[in-house]
């Protein structure tokens, strides 16, 4: 119920608190005269005596508190007074109650009890006078009947008059007791005397129900009837009043939550009973628990956000704040509070105007913005952030705070600009780079390219590549074969594709070009598109050549110094000696026949003595080993001879075959290693003839041969007997081929660089370093496969080369 004529005096020296009565008390309709010290307080009821109602906490600042300014004020003006405290001590209720007082309240316990508070003191104030004013008017009559003693009959009727009016007052106190909003029980021996209609109607009782009931009743249980009764009756023996909270059970079995206070009627005399009221706060406690479940919950959400976030008072002071916020702010909250300003922060002047709307209850999202911390006197440098404001409002819907929820961008902006630059140093590397890039949809289109490719294809631009090419990559192949090819492999599981195929520019001339080429896929493995590197290769190839040729030829002047070492010098020799020695001893020719004779024996007892001396079979061997020898030169003489690496289809166990043919024969006295010592463990499979060259597969596998023996005598500790095994098999369309020796193997390093041109792992001046890089060449590009090594240290070396069993447009 508001009430607009009552005038309230508060005495209150804490701002924040007197400005949070008045607006409680103001939005009740009363008329608040506000003293912040006891001082003002006593000149401000000296001057306004239409105060109704004094409002004090009994803690002041300044010579004398709130008991004793009521106390000087109440000696000129009888007022009723209610105290505040946050305590509620035995020694401050003995000294607020030698005070007139009406009431006493502790701070922070809600809105409502505050007004419960101030109406019971008006009525209580009202009742009382009405009770002194009676009194009075009896001690009048009193008088009156003394005097009518000695003039009986001349007052008689004035008697009655007196009667008749304490009837009527006795009659308007029961109304009065009746009216009041709050339970009113009389009780002696903790029973109902007498109780008001208001207390019934919260028990759910009727009047004759309670009345000389016990007090046990209305309480949900013995022993809160207990604990309630010791409470009350022990406060109320020391200090003269008694004040507890109790759980009340009403008639029909609900539970009530309910403050009782008790004081006695007669404090000189406790047997006369007391005078208990009782007020229904079950409400009342269920919103303080919802707000303070709400707090907590609040609470909770800021101790474990991860983004920081502050409270601000409406005048931008800081009211708490997270731990996040501590971090990011290198700020310690519990000197922070209280202390900084948001708005008196100089480096957020450029979003003070966002944080006065916020003000005003606007909820609204700040732009990113830099911070230096170390300006702020606090560690950690730049800071960039973002974050959100909005207003927090009290059931009224009056703002009370404003909430700011604080992002921290650094990392973003970080990335951001290392994103920028590396954008940049892509376009410049894009524009600049010398070799073509491409990107292309998975259907072919044109995405983008690079000068250096518009360049390569004989294009001024990218628009007249789309417009030539009809959007389409597939025009820049010389075959469209090869472009189905390339095509295939991307799609498959590699994904990639790397090799050189015939390419043709703008005016329809070709050439050879070298692609590298992948298929980009999404986060979920859809394919986006392909990107990839082109490079006019004609020349280079017509380089590799020469490569491969030169290295060739030095690997025949090894070939061809052994052999003239152990072959050809004497070879001619020993099959003419052989076939002669062969004809003159089992021919039965004239000649042979007389020159037995002359010597005096027979041809046919020569015979006879070479065939059981197995001569004939020694000079047979002689000649069968000229004849070995004879291959040998045929096979050296023809893969030293320059070739067009003409392609025709052979069988590669064969190819082998031959290249270990020729390394027997490999030897200088220069090396230290004779390849006939060393054990070959060969492991043929089933294969078909494949399309290849002949001699650079000759070349390649006489190369991986020299390098494991050379590898093997060089290290010669490491293993008792040197071994090399050969392995092929066909599967899945290609041709396999290992060659893994028990030489000493590599480490990583010299792995990872060992098909680079002119890298040697071996002794100085042992070789040109080409091997590797040229076998590569013709393994990879000449005929379309791989080549792969496996090796660890100690562990001896692997090649493995795979073929295509079929070769496209062959």
């Amino acid at each position: 119920m508001r009430d607009t004529s009552k005038r309230i005096l508060l005495i209150e020296d804490d701002d924040i608190t007197a400005k949070e009565y008045i607006s409680i008390l103001e939005k009740e309709g009363f008329s608040i005269v506000r003293a912040s010290s006891g001082e003002e307080a006593i000149r401000t009821a000296e001057l306004d005596k239409s105060i109704d109602l004094i409002l004090t906490d009994i803690t002041l600042d300044g010579d004398i508190d709130g008991v004793d300014t009521a106390g000087i004020i109440l000696k000129s003006s009888e007022i009723p007074v209610v105290f505040l405290s946050e305590h509620t001590g035995a020694a401050l209720i003995e000294k607020a109650q030698k005070i007139n007082s009406y009431g006493f309240v502790v701070k922070n316990s809600g809105d409502a009890l505050l007004l419960a508070s101030i109406r019971m003191a008006f009525r209580l104030y009202e009742a009382n006078m009405n009770v002194i004013s009676q009194n009075q008017e009896i001690e009048a009559a009193n008088e009156e009947m003394q005097a009518a003693i000695e003039e009986m009959e001349a007052i008689n009727q004035e008697l009655i008059d007196t009667q008749q009016s304490l009837i009527k007052s006795e009659s308007e106190l029961k109304s009065l007791f009746n009216a009041l909003l709050v339970g009113v029980g009389m009780i002696v021996d903790r029973k109902f005397l007498k109780v008001n209609r208001y207390l019934c109607n919260l028990l759910g009782y009727e009047e004759s129900e309670l009345i000389g009931s016990l007090t046990r009743n209305i309480y949900v249980d013995d022993e809160e009837y207990e604990r309630v009764g010791r409470e009350l009756y022990g406060m109320m023996l020391r200090e003269g009043h008694g004040i507890s909270n109790a759980r009340i059970r009403h008639k029909d079995g609900d539970i009530l939550d309910a403050l009782i206070s008790l004081t006695p009627v007669d404090p000189d005399n406790l047997s006369a009973g007391a005078c208990a009221t009782l007020n229904d706060i079950t409400e009342l406690n269920r919103a303080e628990n919802a707000l303070r479940e709400s707090e907590m919950k609040f609470k909770a959400v800021m101790e474990q956000s991860t983004l920081p976030m502050l409270i601000l008072d409406m005048q931008g002071t800081l009211v708490d704040a997270n731990e996040s916020w501590m971090k990011m702010w290198r700020a310690d909250v519990s000197v922070a509070i209280g202390k900084y300003n948001i708005l008196e922060d100089p480096q957020l002047d450029g979003i003070k105007p966002l944080l006065h709307r916020a003000f005003t209850g606007e909820a609204l999202d700040f732009p990113e913005y830099f911070y230096d911390r170390t300006l702020a006197g606090r560690e950690g440098g730049d800071l960039w952030i973002t974050g959100r404001a909005y207003p927090l409002k009290d059931g009224a819907g009056r703002i009370n705070n404003i909430v700011i929820i604080i992002e921290d961008i650094t990392n973003k902006k970080v990335a951001e600009e290392a994103l920028r630059i590396s954008e940049e140093k892509f376009r410049n590397i894009f524009f600049n780079m010398t070799v073509g890039y491409f990107r292309t949809g998975i259907d072919g289109s044109l995405i983008d390219i690079n000068p250096a490719c518009l360049k390569i294809f004989g294009f001024s631009g990218v628009e007249e590549a789309r417009t030539n090419l009809k959007n389409s990559t597939a025009g820049v192949y010389a075959s469209r074969n090869e472009w189905q090819m390339v095509r295939e492999r991307m799609m498959s599981g590699t994904n990639s594709f790397s090799g050189i195929v015939n390419l043709k520019r703008s005016d329809g001339t070709e050439f050879r070009g070298g692609l590298n080429m992948r298929l980009i896929t999404g986060p979920d493995g859809t394919p986006q598109f392909i990107e990839g590197l082109v490079d006019d290769v004609t020349e280079r190839e017509k380089t590799q050549e020469m490569l491969i040729q030169s290295e060739k030829m030095i690997t025949v002047a090894g070939l061809a110094a052994g052999m003239a070492h152990e072959i050809n010098n004497p070879l001619g020799i020993i099959m003419q000696n052989a076939e002669n020695a062969l004809h003159r001893m089992l021919d039965d020719l004239p000649g042979n026949i007389a020159a037995a004779e002359a010597a005096g024996t027979e041809l046919k007892k020569i015979q006879e003595y070479v065939r059981a001396r197995r001569v004939d079979q020694y000079l047979s061997a002689v000649r069968d080993a000229g004849a070995r020898a004879a291959k040998i030169v045929a096979n050296m003489l023809k893969f030293s001879r320059g070739t067009e690496s003409k392609f025709d289809y052979l069988n590669v166990n064969n190819i082998i075959d031959k290249a270990l043919d020729l390394a027997s024969n490999d030897y200088d006295l220069l090396k230290n290693y004779d390849f006939r010592n060393i054990k070959i463990n060969k492991n043929y499979g089933e294969l078909p003839d494949i399309p290849c060259a002949e001699t650079q597969l000759e070349q390649v596998f006489l190369n991986l041969l020299k390098n494991s023996a050379e590898a093997m005598f060089e290290n010669a500790a490491v293993s008792v007997e040197h071994i090399i095994n050969i392995r092929t098999e066909h599967r899945n369309g290609y041709i396999k081929i290992e060659f893994k020796d028990n030489g000493p193997g590599m480490d990583a390093a010299t792995k990872k660089r060992v098909f680079e041109p002119f890298f040697t792992a071996g002794k100085v001046g042992g070789g040109t370093g080409l091997g590797l890089s040229v076998s590569y060449h013709i393994i990879v590009t000449g005929h379309g496969g791989s080549i792969t090594v496996e090796s660890e240290p100690g562990e001896g070396t692997g090649f493995i080369i795979s073929l295509p069993a079929e070769r496209r447009g062959f």
